[in-house]
Formats: C-alpha cells, structure tokens, sequence
C-alpha cells in the first residue's frame, strides 16, 4: 500500500538522521500523553478527595493494562512503529477510517438538525 511519492521521505530522505527524528518525537510524544494522562486523571481524583484511593489506580491500570485493556491491545502496533522500515500503510486500517467518516457525517448530520 506504500506509495512512490511518500511525502516523509521525500522531505527527510533515506538517512539514518530521519529515524531517529521519528523514533525521538513518537517517544516524546508518548511521554507527553502519559504525563497528561496521569496528571488529569489526579486532578480528577484530586477535586473528590479520593487521589490516595488506591483500589481506583488499579481499575484504571487494568482498564488500560489489564486482560482486555485499550493500551495492551495496541502494543505490537506501537512496538512495530520502532522498526526502521515502519510506514503507516503496513497496519491496514480503513475500517476504522470509514467508522470516522460514518461518526463524522452522522455528527455534522446532528449539529445541523440542531441549529
């Protein structure tokens, strides 16, 4: 599904400089996100007082980390954006592109019958 005119290696080329730009922002990225993420989720526990409550860390942990939790599922997906070759495309993900075009038309749908 690759295409010949891929525009990150138009503009980065074939270098070893243009991995680690990738790998460093993703990684940036990611700890930027679980930083929010965590710090959110303390205010919110913050403002009812229950930060220390220490049984709620463990659902959100297993909620995310657990048997059937949103982060474990994406693992291979994110450890694959590691491998030097890595492209967009090699995760065939249209599905989930068409349910966002569906969850897009179905909202703009919404807001105009609203206004």
């Amino acid at each position: 599904m690759r295409s010949r005119n891929d525009v990150y290696t138009q503009v980065m080329g074939k270098n070893p400089l243009r991995y680690f730009l990738r790998v460093g922002s993703f990684l940036v990225a990611n700890t930027i996100f679980w930083a929010l993420l965590t710090r959110f989720y303390w205010r919110n526990l913050a403002a009812q007082g229950q930060q220390w409550n220490w049984r709620g860390w463990l659902t959100v942990l297993n909620h995310q980390w657990g048997r059937v939790g949103a982060f474990r599922k994406v693992i291979p997906a994110w450890l694959s954006y590691f491998k030097p070759g890595f492209h967009p495309w090699q995760h065939d993900n249209r599905a989930q592109l068409a349910r966002i075009a569906e969850l897009a038309s179905r909202n703009s749908a919404s807001l105009a019958t609203a206004a």
